[in-house]
Protein backbone atom coordinates (compact mmCIF):
# COMPACT_ATOMS: atom_id res chain seq x y z
CA UNK A 1 0.00 0.00 0.00
CA UNK A 2 1.34 3.31 -0.97
CA UNK A 3 1.59 5.66 1.51
CA UNK A 4 1.00 9.55 0.77
CA UNK A 5 3.27 12.01 1.99
CA UNK A 6 2.17 15.93 2.40
CA UNK A 7 4.81 18.09 1.62
CA UNK A 8 5.09 21.17 4.48
CA UNK A 9 3.66 23.90 2.00
CA UNK A 10 0.54 21.09 0.93
CA UNK A 11 0.18 20.90 4.97
CA UNK A 12 0.20 24.67 5.77
CA UNK A 13 -2.68 25.18 2.66
CA UNK A 14 -4.45 22.58 4.12
CA UNK A 15 -4.46 23.91 8.01
CA UNK A 16 -5.00 27.91 5.76
CA UNK A 17 -8.02 26.16 4.23
CA UNK A 18 -9.31 24.59 7.22
CA UNK A 19 -8.99 28.54 9.63
CA UNK A 20 -10.81 29.71 6.80
CA UNK A 21 -13.59 27.93 6.95
CA UNK A 22 -13.43 28.00 10.41
CA UNK A 23 -13.41 31.66 11.08
CA UNK A 24 -15.90 32.14 8.26
CA UNK A 25 -18.65 29.87 9.43
CA UNK A 26 -18.12 32.15 12.82
CA UNK A 27 -18.34 35.63 11.39
CA UNK A 28 -21.06 35.02 9.66
CA UNK A 29 -23.03 33.25 12.63
CA UNK A 30 -21.84 36.48 14.69
CA UNK A 31 -23.84 38.36 11.62
CA UNK A 32 -27.07 36.20 11.31
CA UNK A 33 -29.25 37.62 13.68
CA UNK A 34 -27.98 40.97 12.85
CA UNK A 35 -30.85 43.42 11.56
CA UNK A 36 -31.82 47.61 11.03
CA UNK A 37 -30.80 49.37 14.08
CA UNK A 38 -29.88 53.03 15.17
CA UNK A 39 -29.04 54.56 11.71
CA UNK A 40 -29.77 51.91 9.61
CA UNK A 41 -33.47 51.53 10.95
CA UNK A 42 -34.12 55.58 10.39
CA UNK A 43 -32.34 55.15 6.62
CA UNK A 44 -33.15 51.93 5.56
CA UNK A 45 -37.03 52.70 4.91
CA UNK A 46 -36.35 56.14 3.45
CA UNK A 47 -34.73 54.58 0.08
CA UNK A 48 -37.01 54.43 -2.06
CA UNK A 49 -37.86 57.88 -1.67
CA UNK A 50 -34.73 58.67 -3.75
CA UNK A 51 -32.35 57.29 -6.47
CA UNK A 52 -28.47 56.12 -5.60
CA UNK A 53 -27.65 59.39 -8.09
CA UNK A 54 -29.84 61.69 -5.47
CA UNK A 55 -28.42 60.40 -2.50
CA UNK A 56 -25.02 60.93 -3.68
CA UNK A 57 -26.07 64.48 -3.92
CA UNK A 58 -27.90 64.85 -0.99
CA UNK A 59 -24.47 63.62 0.95
CA UNK A 60 -22.42 66.18 -1.50
CA UNK A 61 -24.05 68.69 -0.46
CA UNK A 62 -25.00 67.73 3.43
CA UNK A 63 -22.77 65.50 4.78
CA UNK A 64 -19.80 64.71 2.73
CA UNK A 65 -19.86 61.37 3.19
CA UNK A 66 -20.07 60.61 -0.55
CA UNK A 67 -18.30 56.95 -0.92
CA UNK A 68 -19.12 55.48 2.96
CA UNK A 69 -22.89 56.42 3.00
CA UNK A 70 -23.38 56.12 -0.21
CA UNK A 71 -21.70 52.68 -0.16
CA UNK A 72 -24.69 51.85 2.83
CA UNK A 73 -27.76 53.23 0.90
CA UNK A 74 -26.62 50.92 -1.72
CA UNK A 75 -26.59 48.05 0.79
CA UNK A 76 -30.03 48.99 2.19
CA UNK A 77 -31.89 48.77 -0.99
CA UNK A 78 -30.84 44.67 -0.86
CA UNK A 79 -31.96 42.19 0.92
CA UNK A 80 -29.45 42.47 4.56
CA UNK A 81 -27.91 38.67 4.13
CA UNK A 82 -26.44 39.58 0.64
CA UNK A 83 -24.53 42.56 3.08
CA UNK A 84 -23.83 39.58 5.64
CA UNK A 85 -22.17 37.27 2.62
CA UNK A 86 -19.96 40.72 1.69
CA UNK A 87 -18.93 41.74 5.16
CA UNK A 88 -17.60 37.98 6.06
CA UNK A 89 -15.64 38.32 2.58
CA UNK A 90 -14.32 41.59 4.11
CA UNK A 91 -13.30 40.05 6.89
CA UNK A 92 -11.52 37.03 5.22
CA UNK A 93 -9.75 39.82 3.26
CA UNK A 94 -8.67 42.25 5.89
CA UNK A 95 -7.37 38.57 7.87
CA UNK A 96 -5.13 37.50 4.36
CA UNK A 97 -3.81 40.98 4.30
CA UNK A 98 -2.89 41.17 7.74
CA UNK A 99 -1.13 37.47 7.53
CA UNK A 100 0.27 38.52 4.27
CA UNK A 101 1.72 41.73 5.16
CA UNK A 102 2.83 41.89 9.18
CA UNK A 103 3.83 38.32 9.60
CA UNK A 104 5.49 35.41 7.97
CA UNK A 105 2.09 34.49 7.01
CA UNK A 106 2.08 30.04 8.02
CA UNK A 107 -0.65 28.77 9.28
CA UNK A 108 -0.30 29.56 12.99
CA UNK A 109 0.40 33.26 11.90
CA UNK A 110 -3.48 33.51 9.91
CA UNK A 111 -4.61 31.66 13.19
CA UNK A 112 -3.28 34.06 15.19
CA UNK A 113 -4.71 37.08 13.20
CA UNK A 114 -8.24 35.51 12.99
CA UNK A 115 -8.11 34.55 16.29
CA UNK A 116 -7.58 38.10 17.46
CA UNK A 117 -9.90 39.82 15.08
CA UNK A 118 -12.56 37.39 16.48
CA UNK A 119 -11.52 39.66 19.54
CA UNK A 120 -12.73 42.63 18.01
CA UNK A 121 -15.62 43.70 20.46
CA UNK A 122 -19.08 43.64 18.77
CA UNK A 123 -20.19 46.85 20.14
CA UNK A 124 -18.09 48.53 18.32
CA UNK A 125 -19.91 47.55 15.46
CA UNK A 126 -23.80 49.02 16.78
CA UNK A 127 -23.97 52.33 17.61
CA UNK A 128 -24.49 53.62 14.06
CA UNK A 129 -26.03 50.39 12.77
CA UNK A 130 -24.52 47.64 11.68
CA UNK A 131 -24.31 48.47 7.81
CA UNK A 132 -23.51 52.10 8.84
CA UNK A 133 -21.01 51.29 11.02
CA UNK A 134 -18.91 49.05 8.81
CA UNK A 135 -18.94 51.25 5.74
CA UNK A 136 -17.93 53.65 7.77
CA UNK A 137 -15.03 52.31 9.65
CA UNK A 138 -14.04 48.45 9.11
CA UNK A 139 -14.06 49.59 5.22
CA UNK A 140 -11.72 52.25 5.52
CA UNK A 141 -9.09 49.86 7.25
CA UNK A 142 -9.67 47.30 4.46
CA UNK A 143 -9.05 50.22 2.24
CA UNK A 144 -5.80 50.90 4.11
CA UNK A 145 -4.66 47.76 3.86
CA UNK A 146 -5.02 47.34 0.26
CA UNK A 147 -2.46 50.84 0.45
CA UNK A 148 0.09 48.99 2.92
CA UNK A 149 -0.27 45.28 0.67
CA UNK A 150 1.04 47.35 -2.43
CA UNK A 151 3.77 49.50 -0.50
CA UNK A 152 4.57 45.74 0.91
CA UNK A 153 5.27 44.39 -2.71
CA UNK A 154 7.17 47.31 -3.86
CA UNK A 155 10.00 46.72 -0.85
CA UNK A 156 10.41 42.95 -1.54
CA UNK A 157 10.50 44.09 -4.83
CA UNK A 158 7.59 41.77 -6.51
CA UNK A 159 5.07 42.19 -9.81
CA UNK A 160 2.64 44.34 -8.41
CA UNK A 161 -0.21 43.39 -11.26
CA UNK A 162 -2.53 46.57 -12.91
CA UNK A 163 -5.24 45.75 -10.77
CA UNK A 164 -3.59 46.25 -7.69
CA UNK A 165 -2.84 49.64 -8.98
CA UNK A 166 -6.81 50.39 -9.65
CA UNK A 167 -7.62 48.90 -6.09
CA UNK A 168 -4.92 50.96 -4.10
CA UNK A 169 -6.06 54.39 -5.93
CA UNK A 170 -10.15 53.46 -5.16
CA UNK A 171 -8.90 52.57 -1.69
CA UNK A 172 -7.27 55.52 -0.43
CA UNK A 173 -10.61 57.73 -2.29
CA UNK A 174 -12.87 55.52 0.31
CA UNK A 175 -10.55 55.86 3.04
CA UNK A 176 -10.06 59.39 3.02
CA UNK A 177 -13.70 60.08 2.94
CA UNK A 178 -13.82 59.34 6.61
CA UNK A 179 -11.45 62.28 8.68
CA UNK A 180 -10.10 59.69 10.83
CA UNK A 181 -9.32 57.27 7.79
CA UNK A 182 -8.06 60.04 6.02
CA UNK A 183 -5.53 61.33 9.36
CA UNK A 184 -4.63 57.43 9.83
CA UNK A 185 -3.66 56.86 6.21
CA UNK A 186 -1.69 60.26 5.64
CA UNK A 187 0.18 60.05 8.46
CA UNK A 188 1.08 56.17 7.96
CA UNK A 189 2.11 56.90 4.45
CA UNK A 190 3.95 59.93 5.90
CA UNK A 191 5.90 58.14 8.60
CA UNK A 192 6.81 55.23 6.15
CA UNK A 193 8.33 57.80 3.51
CA UNK A 194 10.50 59.01 6.68
CA UNK A 195 11.43 55.30 6.90
CA UNK A 196 11.87 54.54 3.58
CA UNK A 197 14.35 57.67 3.26
CA UNK A 198 16.15 57.56 6.29
CA UNK A 199 17.10 53.30 6.09
CA UNK A 200 17.64 54.38 2.62
CA UNK A 201 15.26 51.91 0.94
CA UNK A 202 14.88 51.70 -3.15
CA UNK A 203 13.75 54.08 -5.24
CA UNK A 204 10.59 52.93 -6.74
CA UNK A 205 9.60 52.13 -2.75
CA UNK A 206 10.33 55.81 -2.24
CA UNK A 207 8.48 57.14 -5.58
CA UNK A 208 5.55 55.07 -5.38
CA UNK A 209 5.08 55.98 -1.53
CA UNK A 210 5.38 60.09 -2.44
CA UNK A 211 2.76 59.39 -5.63
CA UNK A 212 0.73 57.56 -3.07
CA UNK A 213 0.70 60.39 -0.12
CA UNK A 214 0.16 62.98 -2.74
CA UNK A 215 -2.96 61.30 -3.84
CA UNK A 216 -3.93 60.69 -0.27
CA UNK A 217 -3.47 64.35 1.12
CA UNK A 218 -5.14 65.55 -2.26
CA UNK A 219 -8.22 63.65 -2.41
CA UNK A 220 -8.58 64.46 1.74
CA UNK A 221 -8.35 68.01 0.69
CA UNK A 222 -11.00 67.15 -1.70
CA UNK A 223 -12.89 65.80 0.49
CA UNK A 224 -12.55 68.21 3.19
CA UNK A 225 -13.20 71.03 0.66
CA UNK A 226 -16.51 69.56 -0.26
CA UNK A 227 -19.85 71.66 0.79
CA UNK A 228 -21.13 68.80 2.34
CA UNK A 229 -18.57 68.54 4.77
CA UNK A 230 -18.16 71.99 4.91
CA UNK A 231 -21.82 72.22 6.27
CA UNK A 232 -21.33 69.14 8.48
CA UNK A 233 -18.38 70.92 10.33
CA UNK A 234 -19.86 74.16 10.79
CA UNK A 235 -23.90 72.93 11.23
CA UNK A 236 -24.59 73.27 15.18
CA UNK A 237 -27.47 71.35 14.62
CA UNK A 238 -25.80 68.38 16.06
CA UNK A 239 -24.28 69.60 18.60
CA UNK A 240 -27.20 71.25 19.85
CA UNK A 241 -29.02 67.56 19.70
CA UNK A 242 -26.46 65.46 21.18
CA UNK A 243 -24.24 67.62 23.47
CA UNK A 244 -24.72 71.25 23.94
CA UNK A 245 -22.26 71.98 26.45
CA UNK A 246 -19.61 71.31 23.90
CA UNK A 247 -20.40 74.84 23.05
CA UNK A 248 -18.79 75.79 26.44
CA UNK A 249 -15.49 74.01 26.29
CA UNK A 250 -12.20 75.22 25.56
CA UNK A 251 -9.48 73.66 23.37
CA UNK A 252 -7.59 72.57 26.09
CA UNK A 253 -10.71 71.17 27.55
CA UNK A 254 -11.80 69.45 24.00
CA UNK A 255 -8.19 68.14 23.95
CA UNK A 256 -8.23 67.05 27.63
CA UNK A 257 -11.45 64.59 26.88
CA UNK A 258 -10.19 63.19 23.44
CA UNK A 259 -7.50 61.81 26.08
CA UNK A 260 -9.20 61.12 28.60
CA UNK A 261 -12.56 59.00 27.03
CA UNK A 262 -9.66 57.17 25.37
CA UNK A 263 -7.43 55.62 28.05
CA UNK A 264 -11.00 55.23 30.04
CA UNK A 265 -12.30 52.80 27.48
CA UNK A 266 -8.99 51.58 26.45
CA UNK A 267 -7.95 50.61 30.39
CA UNK A 268 -10.58 50.60 33.10
CA UNK A 269 -13.41 48.83 31.30
CA UNK A 270 -11.92 45.63 30.73
CA UNK A 271 -10.93 45.41 26.48
CA UNK A 272 -9.62 42.33 25.45
CA UNK A 273 -7.45 43.22 22.82
CA UNK A 274 -5.68 45.98 24.82
CA UNK A 275 -5.36 43.64 27.77
CA UNK A 276 -3.76 41.40 25.16
CA UNK A 277 -1.54 44.17 23.98
CA UNK A 278 -0.12 44.90 27.33
CA UNK A 279 0.37 41.17 28.03
CA UNK A 280 2.48 41.22 24.80
CA UNK A 281 4.48 44.16 26.30
CA UNK A 282 5.29 42.74 29.34
CA UNK A 283 6.89 39.72 27.89
CA UNK A 284 8.89 41.86 25.67
CA UNK A 285 10.12 43.36 29.09
CA UNK A 286 10.23 39.53 30.67
CA UNK A 287 13.41 38.86 27.86
CA UNK A 288 15.65 41.60 29.31
CA UNK A 289 17.98 41.19 32.28
CA UNK A 290 17.18 44.76 33.64
CA UNK A 291 14.64 44.42 36.51
CA UNK A 292 13.49 48.06 36.32
CA UNK A 293 12.75 47.48 32.92
CA UNK A 294 10.32 44.49 33.71
CA UNK A 295 8.48 46.72 36.39
CA UNK A 296 7.73 49.36 34.37
CA UNK A 297 6.33 47.47 31.88
CA UNK A 298 4.37 45.52 34.15
CA UNK A 299 2.65 48.55 35.09
CA UNK A 300 -0.50 48.62 32.34
CA UNK A 301 -1.42 45.31 33.61
CA UNK A 302 -0.98 46.19 37.40
CA UNK A 303 -2.97 49.31 36.75
CA UNK A 304 -5.82 47.15 34.66
CA UNK A 305 -5.88 44.55 37.76
CA UNK A 306 -5.71 47.33 39.98
CA UNK A 307 -8.83 48.88 38.35
CA UNK A 308 -10.65 45.13 38.21
CA UNK A 309 -10.21 44.55 41.98
CA UNK A 310 -11.48 47.98 43.25
CA UNK A 311 -14.28 48.78 40.13
CA UNK A 312 -14.50 50.69 37.74
CA UNK A 313 -16.73 53.24 39.31
CA UNK A 314 -13.48 54.13 41.18
CA UNK A 315 -11.58 55.73 37.98
CA UNK A 316 -14.38 56.35 35.24
CA UNK A 317 -17.25 58.24 35.30
CA UNK A 318 -20.54 58.14 32.97
CA UNK A 319 -22.52 61.48 32.81
CA UNK A 320 -26.12 61.42 31.94
CA UNK A 321 -25.30 62.94 28.34
CA UNK A 322 -21.95 60.49 27.11
CA UNK A 323 -24.21 58.40 25.66
CA UNK A 324 -23.35 54.84 27.67
CA UNK A 325 -19.33 55.88 27.06
CA UNK A 326 -17.31 55.96 29.85
CA UNK A 327 -14.72 59.13 30.79
CA UNK A 328 -12.29 59.41 33.76
CA UNK A 329 -13.17 61.11 36.73
CA UNK A 330 -12.77 64.88 36.85
CA UNK A 331 -9.41 65.62 38.39
CA UNK A 332 -10.97 67.77 41.03
CA UNK A 333 -12.50 64.56 42.50
CA UNK A 334 -9.74 62.51 42.35
CA UNK A 335 -6.49 62.73 40.07
CA UNK A 336 -5.35 59.24 40.70
CA UNK A 337 -7.24 57.79 37.62
CA UNK A 338 -5.71 60.90 35.57
CA UNK A 339 -2.12 59.42 36.67
CA UNK A 340 -2.07 55.75 36.36
CA UNK A 341 -3.56 56.62 32.92
CA UNK A 342 -0.71 58.67 31.73
CA UNK A 343 1.78 56.38 33.34
CA UNK A 344 0.14 53.06 31.75
CA UNK A 345 0.84 55.03 28.34
CA UNK A 346 4.46 56.17 29.17
CA UNK A 347 5.42 52.75 30.00
CA UNK A 348 4.32 51.25 27.10
CA UNK A 349 6.22 53.67 24.94
CA UNK A 350 9.11 53.16 27.18
CA UNK A 351 9.05 49.34 26.91
CA UNK A 352 8.61 49.25 23.16
CA UNK A 353 11.60 51.92 23.05
CA UNK A 354 13.70 49.53 24.93
CA UNK A 355 13.13 46.58 24.66
CA UNK A 356 12.43 46.19 20.74
CA UNK A 357 15.33 45.71 19.37
CA UNK A 358 14.99 45.23 15.42
CA UNK A 359 14.21 49.09 14.28
CA UNK A 360 11.58 47.86 11.59
CA UNK A 361 9.23 45.98 14.57
CA UNK A 362 10.14 49.19 16.88
CA UNK A 363 8.84 51.62 13.95
CA UNK A 364 5.80 49.87 13.15
CA UNK A 365 4.95 49.55 16.94
CA UNK A 366 5.39 53.02 18.16
CA UNK A 367 4.17 54.53 14.47
CA UNK A 368 0.87 52.42 14.30
CA UNK A 369 0.12 53.26 18.43
CA UNK A 370 0.80 57.11 17.63
CA UNK A 371 -1.20 56.94 14.32
CA UNK A 372 -4.42 55.38 16.65
CA UNK A 373 -4.12 57.49 19.38
CA UNK A 374 -3.80 60.69 17.49
CA UNK A 375 -6.64 59.54 15.29
CA UNK A 376 -9.39 58.55 18.01
CA UNK A 377 -8.21 61.45 20.28
CA UNK A 378 -9.32 63.98 17.75
CA UNK A 379 -12.60 63.09 18.33
CA UNK A 380 -12.04 65.77 21.15
CA UNK A 381 -12.47 68.65 18.77
CA UNK A 382 -15.94 66.86 17.31
CA UNK A 383 -19.19 67.56 19.64
CA UNK A 384 -20.06 63.76 18.76
CA UNK A 385 -17.21 62.84 21.40
CA UNK A 386 -19.69 60.93 22.78
CA UNK A 387 -22.61 60.25 20.63
CA UNK A 388 -20.53 58.60 18.21
CA UNK A 389 -19.72 55.78 20.88
CA UNK A 390 -17.59 53.20 20.46
CA UNK A 391 -17.36 52.67 16.87
CA UNK A 392 -14.85 55.59 17.25
CA UNK A 393 -12.43 53.24 18.96
CA UNK A 394 -12.02 50.92 15.62
CA UNK A 395 -8.79 52.28 13.75
CA UNK A 396 -7.57 52.04 17.19
CA UNK A 397 -8.38 48.42 17.55
CA UNK A 398 -6.62 47.49 14.63
CA UNK A 399 -3.72 48.56 15.11
CA UNK A 400 -3.42 47.15 18.13
CA UNK A 401 -4.18 43.66 16.70
CA UNK A 402 -1.51 44.42 14.26
CA UNK A 403 0.56 45.25 17.19
CA UNK A 404 0.23 42.19 18.83
CA UNK A 405 1.19 40.19 16.08
CA UNK A 406 4.78 42.32 15.27
CA UNK A 407 5.31 41.69 19.11
CA UNK A 408 4.72 38.19 18.59
CA UNK A 409 7.02 38.00 15.78
CA UNK A 410 9.29 39.72 17.26
CA UNK A 411 9.37 37.28 20.75
CA UNK A 412 9.63 34.21 18.08
CA UNK A 413 12.22 35.69 16.33
CA UNK A 414 14.25 36.01 19.78
CA UNK A 415 13.74 32.33 20.25
CA UNK A 416 11.81 33.20 23.07
CA UNK A 417 9.30 30.54 23.18
CA UNK A 418 8.34 30.41 26.93
CA UNK A 419 7.09 33.61 26.70
CA UNK A 420 5.61 33.18 22.78
CA UNK A 421 3.85 30.54 24.12
CA UNK A 422 2.50 32.67 27.53
CA UNK A 423 1.33 34.94 24.25
CA UNK A 424 -0.10 32.62 22.59
CA UNK A 425 -2.10 31.27 25.86
CA UNK A 426 -3.04 34.90 26.20
CA UNK A 427 -4.73 35.34 23.12
CA UNK A 428 -6.71 32.07 23.27
CA UNK A 429 -7.48 32.70 26.93
CA UNK A 430 -9.46 35.37 25.96
CA UNK A 431 -12.01 33.47 24.30
CA UNK A 432 -12.67 32.18 27.83
CA UNK A 433 -13.43 34.95 29.55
Amino acid sequence: MTKICFTPQKKNIAYKIAIYIFFVSIIFFIRLPFGYISDDAVVAPTVTTQTIWENFMQRWLYNGRIFTDVLANMFYRIPMIYWKLFDTLVYVIMATLISKIFTKNTWFDLLMTCGLILLFPINCLNSAGYIATTTNYVYPVLCMLFVAYHLNLCVKKKHIPIVLYIVTFVSILYATNHDQGAVFLIGALFLFLIYALCTHMNQKVIFTTIVLLGFAFCCYVFMFMMPGHLFRMTNTAEMYHWFPQYAEWSFAKKIYHGFSTTIANLLFTNVKLFFVLCVLIFLQAMSQDSVYKKIISAIPLAVITFANFFGESKFVVYYDYSCGMPDLIPISISILPLILSVTAVCSIFYTVCSCVKQKESKFMLLGLLVLSAITRELMGLSATIYASSFRTFTFFLYAIIICCLILMKDLYDKNNKSNWCVGIGAIFAMFLL
